[in-house]
């Protein structure tokens, strides 16, 4: 015996096969959280420029109701259905810029947008996921 510790073919193997995915984790613990739109797609999300407003609801048979304000965010060429229950801003904050130009942190995603229930009757299309004001403007 050599007075070295024997290390087998099998440990060498283990430890190669490891260290890989040891420096992705890693990796991907040092990064931001991502945000996951509807269609799987992850993402930190785009920068819209825009001002967001409110409008009377209208439901699928085109009846207005003027007593509930759902929130829109207008760009220079889009406007976007915001899903509050799905952002990370709320509606006081909100209230708080409605009609001063900002600049936001959002997620477009596709989908449902009045219930996350297959089964219960809603509007579809795309929506936004607020996930931060980046900057407030006048």
């Amino acid at each position: 015996m050599s007075g070295r510790p024997a290390v087998s073919k099998r440990h060498v193997l283990s430890a190669l096969l490891l260290l890989p995915l040891i420096i992705a984790w890693i990796a991907c613990a040092r990064q931001r959280p991502v945000c996951v739109d509807d269609n799987g797609d992850a993402g930190r999300g785009i920068a819209l420029e825009g001002v967001f407003i409110t409008r009377s609801f209208i439901n699928k048979a085109g009846r207005e109701y003027p007593t509930v304000r759902e929130w829109y965010f207008r760009t220079g060429d889009a406007e976007y259905f915001v899903r509050l229950d799905r952002s990370r801003v709320k509606a006081e904050r909100l209230r708080q810029i409605a009609g001063k130009r900002v600049r936001v942190r959002a997620v477009k995603a596709f989908g449902l947008w009045d219930t996350d229930d297959p089964n219960v009757q809603s509007r579809v299309g795309g929506y936004l996921k607020i996930e931060e004001i980046l900057e407030e403007g006048g």
